[in-house]
C-alpha cells in the first residue's frame, strides 16, 4: 500500500511539474495592425481600417488635422478613400507601445499635384493596453509637403 501511495504521490509531482513546463507563444508582431490598417485603407474599406481603433480613437494628418473618435476619423478616412489614397508601407520600428512606419501616400490630389510617385511620411499607431489603436498619426514629411498643403486647398472630390 505504501508503495501505491508512493507512486500516485510521484506521479501526481510529475503531471504537476509538466504543466509548470514554460510553453513557448509566439510574440505578436506589433506592425501587423498597421499593416491590416493600409490594405484595408488601400481597398476603400473604412470598416475594417475603424474597426482597428479604440471607440475614442484620435487620427493626426489625413483630411483634418485632429479628428477624435470613430464618427469623426471615420468622415476623415472616407474622405481618403474617396480620393483613392494608397499607402505604401516602409519599414517598421516598434517603440513600447507604438509602431513607426515609413510610407509613401498617393491620391487623386496628390498625384494632381504632380507627385505621381506619392509624398513619403510616417504612420505611427500609438496602442492601449487591450492592444485597440488608441492614436494614429499620417504625418507626410516629405520636402515638397508645404507646397502640396498651399496647393491641395484647390483640390476637390
Amino acid at each position: 500500500m505504501r508503495t501505491l501511495g508512493l507512486f500516485v504521490l510521484v506521479g501526481v509531482c510529475l503531471l504537476a511539474a509538466a504543466g509548470c513546463v514554460p510553453v513557448a507563444t509566439p510574440t505578436r508582431d506589433p506592425a501587423a495592425p498597421v499593416k491590416a490598417w493600409v490594405d484595408a485603407m488601400n481597398k476603400g474599406d473604412v470598416d475594417s481600417a475603424l474597426a482597428l481603433l479604440a471607440d475614442d480613437a484620435t487620427l493626426l494628418g489625413g483630411a483634418m488635422p485632429r479628428a477624435k473618435g470613430k464618427n469623426v476619423v471615420g468622415l476623415s478616412l472616407d474622405y481618403l478613400a474617396g480620393l483613392k489614397t494608397k499607402l505604401n508601407l516602409g519599414d517598421c520600428q516598434p517603440q513600447a507601445d507604438r509602431v513607426v512606419c515609413g510610407l509613401s501616400r498617393v491620391d487623386d490630389c496628390i498625384a494632381a499635384f504632380g507627385a505621381t510617385d506619392g509624398l513619403t511620411g510616417k504612420l505611427e499607431f500609438i496602442y492601449r493596453p487591450d492592444g485597440k489603436v488608441r492614436q494614429a498619426s499620417l504625418i507626410l514629411d516629405d520636402s515638397r509637403s508645404p507646397e502640396y498643403d498651399r496647393w491641395h486647398g484647390a483640390c476637390r472630390l
